[in-house]
């Protein structure tokens, strides 16, 4: 007695397949959006749990709108800008890549004699 799954429950077997498909793809937005909020450091409205059931009460529709909507862009980190005046930070490359200038003595100006 050889049945075929698609007979069992009265579907194709493309729409066994198709519906096969749609469930990995669920499954895999799913996962993708909780590790993505346990992970992110701000989420729209600042509660993780929120979004957590919202991915996990709403199937497919849950992870779209999160991944859509509910991702928000992490604040920035400070960095330490460089306020040296452009004509230092020139003369600081151009050490870098030519090597330091050798040392003038300093001019006190014409000679008398």
């Amino acid at each position: 007695m050889h049945l075929l799954m698609g007979d069992i429950y009265g579907l194709s077997t493309g729409a066994i397949v198709a519906l096969a498909l749609l469930a990995l793809v669920e499954i895999a937005l799913m996962v993708w959006a909780v590790l993505d909020i346990v992970q992110r450091p701000a989420v729209l409205w600042g509660q993780k749990w929120i979004w957590l059931l919202i991915v996990i009460l709403f199937g497919i529709i849950g992870p779209i709108v999160y991944l859509a909507v509910g991702r928000v862009q992490p604040p920035v980190a400070e960095t330490d800008v460089d306020t040296a005046p452009v004509a230092d930070r020139a003369t600081s490359a151009a050490d870098l890549l030519y090597g330091p200038r050798p040392q003038q003595p300093p001019d006190d100006g014409p000679s008398r004699g």
